[in-house]
């Protein structure tokens, strides 16, 4: 606190103080003032008592009217004296006196007007005079008993009043004797504290500036506090410090003279060590400044076929860069002078002679002789890319080797399928021509060993991905409960189905037909791997947005594209799936199902390829596996929460018209002509 604040605060406290003093001492100067004020109204009442008294005494003497008068009067005196005490008087106790007072005054004239009247009638009376004796002595005795009653609550109330006086100026002592205390008790508060920053404040300050002056500029004036005193020895200790540090200054100039001379040395050492780093790196190394090359070391040289240094030097470093990554090299450039970190890229440069060269370059900002310069280390990757591009066809050579060996497992599949489809059907037409009386037992099984083929046709054609859709609008929710409640019936006890199909899922469009296939197969597989442990295979539905921008990736790491998917979920505990099976899973004829052919997930992933969605694969040995099934939902469907579509029944079909039938298969030709012709329709051949 600052002296003139802290002498204020002193001032104003000490003056606050005085100011209640004050107001206490003219308090109870006031209060005084009514004590005597209220001494001198009890001694006018107790005057009229005593007068009334007197006018009391000479009536019971004379028995004179004109006493009575007086009487009256000296009673109105008492009576205002009691009202102004009344009023006067604050005290509980001095009000019940008051109140005393004026009963016993009312009583005491009363009784006198009583005994003024009987006084009257016992001088008109000769009768019962006895009696009206009597009776005046009893009233004479009552006054005689008030007059006393009230004399004794008069000198109360003086007595009352008398120690409220002496109480004040008792309090008025106090008053006084506490306003000398105060004043004496701050006249020592202000010494002590002069004396006090006598010794705190001007001692240190003077005993520093003597130390300062005799030359030892180390020494600084330590005073606490914010006061003047701490203002100026601050401006001491800061003029002190200016001084030794322009001393300093002055030492540090010669020191840093010496320094720079120094560095100077170290720096063309420097120099010379990173030249020689450069000459005997591997890499090629080109500085450049404002885009003009300064040095190239040999490595550079020969990278871009020039004979010596003076062929790169002086040229813009974006003429050896091929024109397409100019842009990206200037852009590059900003940010590494802006001090931001820049990656290694993969570019094209071109030799003098103008051949092209696979680099990959990575630059930055660096001193180079006393400037700002772009240092780009390149290195060679022309041998690199041609063995990448080797081994990348080496891959697709053996992927097609692949393709042709599943290629030739599907044909061999195929052809023994079909042989033995053929087999049924040539044997039993045989038979057929044997005897024409089998026909009807053996033509339905012809008929199915038909079927039989049609069906692996169009399994064929869903691997492929080709087979023919008959689109519609599908609740799969209502598909996958049909399914499962046809499943129940035929899937080991030991496995139990639970489903979540809870959410709302949109209506997506399909073949209802080779979804419910897709479902039935995933279910029927899932249940398989569970065995003959117990085991739950969960089916759920969820809606799932693929957000543009993120990468999500199908089983064989294809992207799937962004979008919404109604996502169906397939999860067993069974025995799960190695890396191997994993990957051939979906290959035609591939199974590891003694009884299985080998078609059922190479249809499964066909199917889903044919609808334009997505298949996810988790498993792992002992751990189950999970299939995620994800079927894109159409755009007229993405803001609509309902999972039901209204249908109508349409109209019974009736067939009419003329048909211009083209098939180059006669056998077929003549069927479809037979088959148009029973429903009424009127066929032309081509």
């Amino acid at each position: 606190m600052r002296v003139r604040t802290k002498l204020q605060t002193i001032s104003l406290f000490m003056i606050a103080v005085l100011a209640v003093l004050l107001a206490a001492a003219f308090t109870l100067f006031n209060e005084t003032r009514s004590a005597n004020s209220n001494l001198k109204l009890a001694d006018e009442i107790l005057n009229n008592i005593q007068e009334r008294t007197s006018i009391r005494d000479q009536f019971f003497l004379y028995h004179e009217e004109q006493m009575q008068i007086r009487w009256d009067e000296s009673k109105q005196n008492s009576d205002q004296l009691l009202r102004q005490a009344k009023l006067q008087f604050q005290g509980k106790e001095h009000q019940q006196i008051i109140d005393s007072l004026i009963k016993n005054i009312d009583e005491s004239a009363i009784i006198f007007h009583r005994i003024a009247a009987n006084s009257n009638v016992m001088k008109s009376a000769d009768d019962n005079r006895e009696i009206l004796e009597e009776l005046d002595k009893r009233l004479s005795s009552q006054l005689l008993l008030k007059a006393t009653t009230i004399r004794d609550r008069i000198l109360t109330l003086k007595d009352l009043t008398t120690h409220g006086v002496e109480r004040s100026y008792q309090n008025m002592m106090v008053v006084v004797l506490v306003l000398a205390g105060t004043m004496a008790f701050f006249t020592l508060l202000l010494s002590a504290s002069l004396m006090r920053l006598i010794r705190m404040r001007l001692i240190p300050l003077h005993e520093g500036t003597i130390s300062i002056g005799n030359g030892d500029l180390e020494c600084r004036i330590n005073i606490s506090g914010s006061d003047e005193f701490t203002d100026l020895a601050h401006s001491v200790n800061t003029m002190t410090e200016k001084l030794t540090m322009e001393i300093a200054a002055r030492i540090k100039t010669e020191e840093e003279l010496q320094q720079t001379r120094a560095a100077e040395l170290e720096r063309k050492r420097s120099e010379e060590a990173i030249r020689s780093l450069f000459e005997w790196t591997p890499v090629a190394t080109i500085v450049h400044r404002d885009g003009k090359i300064i040095y190239t070391n040999p490595t550079a040289i020969n990278m871009f076929g020039a004979k010596s240094q003076r062929d790169l030097q002086e040229k813009l470093f974006l003429d050896l860069m091929h024109k397409d990554f100019h842009q990206e090299s200037l852009s590059r450039r900003a940010l590494a002078e802006q001090g931001i970190a820049i990656p290694m890229i993969e570019c094209k440069f071109l030799k003098l002679d103008g051949t092209v060269v696979d680099a990959e370059i990575q630059s930055t900002v660096f001193d180079y002789l006393g400037a700002k310069a772009h240092i780009s280390c390149i290195i060679d990757i022309s041998e690199r890319k041609m063995a990448d591009e080797k081994r990348h066809t080496l891959e697709l050579q053996l992927q097609q080797t692949q393709k042709l060996e599943s290629l030739g497992v599907l044909s061999g599949g195929i052809a023994h399928d079909f042989n033995n489809i053929l087999a049924i059907i040539i044997g039993y037409c045989s038979l057929i021509k044997l005897n024409y009386g089998t026909a009807e037992k053996n033509v339905p099984k012809i008929e199915s060993a038909a079927e039989r083929a049609a069906g692996l046709c169009r399994q064929m054609l869903a691997y492929a991905g080709k087979a023919q859709l008959t689109k519609s609008k599908i609740n799969m929710v209502k598909e996958v409960e049909e399914i499962l409640g046809m499943l129940k019936a035929t899937l080991p006890q030991n496995v139990v189905i639970k489903t979540d199909l809870s959410a709302e899922i949109p209506i997506i469009e399909g073949d209802a037909s080779q979804l419910g296939q897709v479902v039935m197969n995933l279910i029927i597989n899932a249940s398989e791997a569970i065995g003959t442990e117990q085991g739950v295979v969960d089916v759920s539905f969820s809606r799932i947005k693929l957000i543009a921008g993120k990468v999500y990736e199908d089983y064989n790491g294809k992207p799937i594209p962004p979008g919404e998917y109604v996502c169906l979920e397939v999860t067993d505990n069974g025995c799960g799936m190695n890396e191997e099976t994993k990957w051939r899973i979906f290959e035609p004829f591939y199974t590891t199902k003694f009884t299985g052919r080998g078609l059922g997930m190479s249809a499964v992933l066909g199917i889903i390829k044919s609808h334009a969605g997505a298949l996810k694969l988790f498993s792992q040995p002992g751990q189950g596996t999970t299939f995620k099934v994800y079927l894109p939902i159409p755009i007229s469907e993405t803001n609509r929460g309902q999972n039901q579509i209204e249908s109508t029944q349409p109209a019974p079909w009736q067939a009419f018209g003329t048909i211009l039938l083209a098939e180059d298969e006669d056998h077929v030709r003549d069927i479809a002509k037979n088959f148009l012709e029973m429903f009424g329709f009127t066929v032309l051949e081509a």
